[in-house]
């Protein structure tokens, strides 16, 4: 009968076992941090286009409620959007004037961009969007990730989007 005696030269784990064990952990984590990096793209996106519904439903509710800012405004007004050069600019009025001290800018993400039309004005009181008279308003949003979301607005100013 032959016993074998472990010595602490002979015991552990070899320098390629250690390596192989490194590799596979590396590779999980790879994979792991690959899929999380595509999940924060898509949330920063949705986050982006649920901004600009949120803008789109206060231009709507403040002309409906008849809201106004500004000390020569005294009985509402018409409330709108602008979209330009990676901003929303939340207005007050008729038509978008950029001098406007009550402008409120909401600035894009860069990765994001929006094209389509620019401008939409709900009315006072009834909050149709009378800036289409016929139809829809409506933007398409992309990123660089390939996402993408229509955010269309009918004439009598309902809102709606795709995923």
């Amino acid at each position: 009968m032959h016993i074998t005696y472990y010595t602490k030269e002979n015991s552990g784990f070899t320098l390629i076992e250690t390596v192989v064990v490194i590799g596979i952990f590396s590779v999980i984590t790879c994979l792991a941090l690959s899929t999380d990096i595509a999940g924060l793209h898509r949330y920063s996106f949705t986050d982006e286009r649920n901004n600009l519904i949120a803008i789109l439903y206060t231009a709507r509710n403040e002309a409906q409620n008849n809201f106004c800012l500004g000390d020569d405004c005294l009985d509402g007004t018409e409330h709108g959007v602008h979209i330009e050069n990676g901003e929303i600019i939340l207005f007050q009025g008729v038509t978008y004037d950029s001098s406007n001290e009550t402008n409120r800018i909401i600035p894009i993400d860069s990765a994001v961009t929006i094209t389509g039309a620019t401008d939409i004005v709900f009315e006072k009181n009834s909050g149709d969007a009378h800036t289409v008279p016929i139809g829809t308003w409506s933007v398409t949003m992309t990123d660089t990730s390939g996402h993408s979301s229509i955010v269309s607005t009918n004439s009598v100013g309902q809102i709606t989007w795709t995923n």
